[in-house]
C-alpha cells in the first residue's frame, strides 16, 4: 500500500477524535453560558450531549447535576450526584458537588465526612476546599473557613473563585471592608475559560443585581404567599429600606418588592411583588399547624444576612422546645441571622411559624394567620403529604422560600 494511503487512513481514523476534543469544550462553554443565562433546561441538554458523545465526561455530568439543581429538580440532582460520584471516583469535583447537595437538605455531618474522606485522595483540591468553605460559612463557622482558605492561598496560585469565597467568609464574619478587599483581588485576576465552564462555587447564576461598594443593606429570609404575589417576612428586615427591596427565590429568580402592610405588634411585614412568581406550592392557611413542644421541626432559609449574592437555601432540623412568650417558641435548631423570616415546618411540610433568626426561636403561625389567603382561595394541591422525606420537602419549598434584601 502506498504511504500516502496509510496517511489518509490514519487521518480518517483520528479526525473524529480531534473533532471530539474540539467539540466537547465548545459544548461545555455553550452549556455554561446557558446556565449563566438562567436556561437550566438547555444547559442540562448540552451537558448531556457532551457527556454521551465524548465518553461520559465527569465534567459534563457534574454540569448536568448543577443544571438540575438550578432548575429546581432537587431530588433528580441528588440522585444523579450520587451516581456521578460513584462512577467517577477519580473526580474531586463530583465528590464535592455531592457533599454540597447533601448539606443543603440538612445532612451536614455526612457532607463534611465525605469531604474529609475525599481529601485523603485529592490533597489540597480546590473543589473540596471551596465546598467545605461554603458549608462552614453557612453553618456558622466563617472564621474557620477563612483560616482554611488563607492557608491554601499561601501555597497555591491565585484563584478568582476562591477569592470571592474568601470575600463571602469576611462578610459572614461582619468584616465588610475585608470583603471589599478580597473582591478587588478577585477582579484583578485574568478570566479563565476553564473556570467559566466548570466553576468551583455551586451557586445559582441567575439574575444578579449590583450593589454599590458602599451600600448598606439588611437581609433575611421570607416565604411566598398568595399564589406567588406576596411575601411574608419580618418587619425588622425591611425597616428603613429607602434604597429598594428585592426578593430572590431558590431558583435564583429576582423580583422587586415594596412593603404593603406591617403588623407592628408581632413584627411581621407583607411585601407586594412587582411580578408574581410561578409556584406549585403556595403557602396558605390550610397548611398552618400549631407548634407543640417535642414536635420535630425544620427551617429552610438563607444563612447569611451579610451577603446579598445568589445562594441556595439551607435546611436545618431540630425540635420545638418550649414557649418563651405568647407568640414565640424556642427550638433546638442552630440558625444564623440570615434565617430570620424563614418558614419553619414540621416533618410533613405543615407550616409552624417564622424563624426569629440566631436565637433559634420561631414566631407562632397563629400570629400571621389573618394575613394569609383564605382556604377557599388556595388550591387543593397545597395539602401536606402523609410521608415526606427531607429531599421532597427541599424540592417542594425551594421555589417558595426567598432571600429578602432591603437596601438602606
Amino acid at each position: 500500500m502506498h504511504p500516502k494511503s496509510h496517511l489518509i487512513i490514519l487521518l480518517c481514523l483520528f479526525a473524529p477524535l480531534a473533532a471530539a476534543e474540539e467539540g466537547q469544550p465548545a459544548l461545555m462553554r455553550q452549556a455554561a453560558q446557558a446556565l449563566a443565562a438562567g436556561d437550566a433546561q438547555r444547559a442540562a441538554g448540552l451537558y448531556e450531549q457532551a457527556a454521551t458523545q465524548y465518553g461520559e465526561s465527569a465534567e459534563a455530568e457534574v454540569g448536568m447535576v448543577r443544571a438540575h439543581l438550578q432548575a429546581g429538580a432537587f431530588r433528580e440532582a441528588l440522585s444523579f450526584a450520587y451516581l456521578v460520584a460513584g462512577e467517577h471516583a477519580e473526580s474531586a469535583a463530583a465528590a464535592a458537588q455531592l457533599a454540597y447537595i447533601e448539606d443543603r437538605h440538612g445532612q451536614t455531618e455526612r457532607a463534611l465526612a465525605r469531604l474529609k474522606q475525599a481529601a485523603l485522595m485529592f490533597k489540597d483540591d480546590p473543589f473540596l476546599l471551596a465546598t467545605r468553605a461554603e458549608i462552614l460559612i453557612d453553618r456558622g463557622a466563617a472564621a474557620r473557613a477563612a483560616n482554611e482558605l488563607d492557608a491554601w492561598f499561601s501555597n497555591h496560585q491565585p484563584s478568582t473563585a476562591l477569592y470571592l469565597l474568601r470575600a463571602r467568609a469576611a462578610l459572614a464574619a461582619g468584616d465588610r471592608a475585608g470583603s471589599v478587599t478580597w473582591q478587588n483581588r478577585a477582579a484583578l485576576q485574568p478570566a479563565s475559560a476553564t473556570m467559566q465552564a466548570n466553576p468551583l462555587r455551586p451557586i445559582p447564576s441567575m439574575e444578579p443585581f449590583a450593589l454599590a461598594v458602599d451600600a448598606q443593606w439588611n437581609a433575611g429570609s421570607g416565604a411566598i404567599i398568595d399564589e406567588g404575589r406576596r411575601v411574608l417576612t419580618l418587619a425588622r428586615i425591611v425597616d428603613g429600606a429607602k434604597g429598594g427591596i428585592w426578593v430572590r427565590n431558590g431558583l435564583g429568580k429576582l423580583r422587586r418588592a415594596q412593603v404593603e402592610a406591617l403588623q407592628a405588634q408581632e413584627g411581621i411585614a407583607v411585601l407586594r411583588l412587582d411580578q408574581a412568581y410561578t409556584i406549585s406550592t403556595p403557602l396558605g392557611a390550610e397548611l398552618l399547624l400549631a407548634p407543640a413542644p417535642g414536635r420535630a421541626c425544620l427551617v429552610m432559609g438563607y444563612a447569611l444576612a451579610e451577603n446579598p449574592e445568589p445562594a441556595y437555601p439551607a435546611l436545618s432540623a431540630g425540635l420545638v422546645f418550649r414557649a418563651v412568650s405568647p407568640n414565640a417558641l424556642q427550638t433546638t435548631i442552630a440558625q444564623s441571622a440570615g434565617f430570620s423570616g424563614a418558614p419553619v415546618f414540621d416533618a410533613h411540610g405543615r407550616w409552624l411559624g417564622l424563624s426569629l433568626g440566631a436565637s433559634g426561636q420561631l414566631l407562632r403561625a397563629a400570629s400571621f394567620r389573618a394575613l394569609l389567603p383564605k382556604e377557599r382561595d388556595v388550591a387543593a394541591k397545597s395539602k401536606p403529604a402523609e410521608h415526606t422525606s427531607f429531599e421532597e420537602l427541599y424540592e417542594r419549598f425551594m421555589p417558595t422560600v426567598v432571600q429578602v434584601i432591603a437596601v438602606r
